[in-house]
């Protein structure tokens, strides 16, 4: 659906907890930062950086 384009959008990276994630974290976030997404990186076991997850969703909506 073509309106799915223009709605905003929060992009979540989880399991930053893990040490092999969070090396991975920095070059994914540029690629995401040079496509013009902001993308937040998280830890759903440890609760790292969620609220702030919780709060993007609320601003955009």
């Amino acid at each position: 659906d073509e309106s799915l384009a223009v709605k905003p959008q929060i992009v979540v990276f989880n399991k930053i907890d893990l040490p092999e994630v969070r090396d991975l974290w920095s070059e994914y976030k540029k690629i995401f930062a040079q496509r013009g997404h902001e993308v937040i990186a998280i830890s759903a076991a440890t609760g790292e950086n969620v609220q702030d997850v919780l709060y993007q969703a609320w601003q955009k909506l």
